[in-house]
């Protein structure tokens, strides 16, 4: 009798070990989640692409150097490659999305739930008027999507740094 009590205590305790593990995982997820959406508009911005996808030409890997966007306070730095149709160009059309302009609104969101960032950054250049949402995860890596008028949208994905 007593052997059998012991042996289901032992049985149950292997039972549901896994799932306490799993539950301080997300513990510590969305902990981490909750410190990188503090640090988010406090610290300078380093997006690094490695692979882009536009709805057209579909998934290409970036081989090209720039591939860069760095948000400094309100400043926001743009050297990406652009694979995709372009609606409109002008004559000195060099390709790719390259500025360095004033940011003119940004606003970030979280999703608890997901441990997701959301940050929208709206800017404009010369000739365009461009949109930036980046989707932060709890690691290094995030994905960054494009709209633009001039062009069609395209995702970005790649690791974020803070400085």
């Amino acid at each position: 009798m007593k052997t059998r009590f012991i042996l289901r205590n032992i049985f149950f305790s292997l039972l549901f070990l896994p799932i306490i593990g799993v539950g301080q995982n997300k513990e510590e997820a969305k902990k981490k989640t909750m410190e990188l959406f503090e640090v988010i508009e406090t610290k300078n911005i380093k997006f690094v692409a490695n692979d882009m996808n536009t709805a057209t030409l579909g998934f290409n890997a970036i081989t090209s150097d720039p591939n860069t966007v760095v948000v400094k306070n309100d400043s926001i730095f743009i050297d990406l490659p652009f694979w995709g149709r372009a609606y409109q160009a002008d004559f000195k059309y060099e390709g790719g999305f390259h500025s360095k302009t004033e940011i003119t609104s940004k606003e970030k969101k979280l999703n608890k739930r997901k441990s997701l960032i959301t940050y929208y950054i709206r800017t404009k250049t010369e000739t365009d008027n461009l949109r930036l949402v980046f989707y932060v995860s709890n690691s290094e890596y995030a994905s960054l999507k494009i709209i633009s008028n001039q062009k069609e949208s395209i995702d970005y994905t790649g690791t974020i740094s803070y400085q």
